[in-house]
């Protein structure tokens, strides 16, 4: 008896799942190696950022700006803003204008 995982034109044998598995983390791992190597610390950085900076421009500027207003108003409306929060989304602002 197999089983199968079927969804359009996927068709794994059960027995071969593992295998389709390794592969596929390999090949996400390929793609994202570069971007990773090249981050400039493993602090203080937005990976999806970085990821979206690489493979799609207009998305990069979106989210940027997501990530700005959403932590924008969030912040302003706890407590007035530190300076350490000021610096951040002074930062935030800046991954907008870096991404050439």
């Amino acid at each position: 008896m197999s089983l199968y995982l079927t969804d359009s034109d996927l068709n794994i044998k059960y027995e071969n799942v593992g295998l389709c598995y390794e592969k596929s983390l390999n090949s996400i791992n390929a793609l994202l190696k570069p971007i990773y190597e090249s981050l400039p610390s493993q602090e203080d950085v937005f990976l999806i950022e970085h990821v979206l900076k690489e493979y799609d421009k207009g998305s990069h500027d979106e989210y940027v700006t997501h990530l700005y207003w959403f932590t924008a108003l969030i912040a302003e409306n706890h407590h007035p803003l530190s300076t350490k929060e000021k610096e951040w989304l002074d930062h935030l602002l800046t991954l907008k204008e870096r991404r050439e």
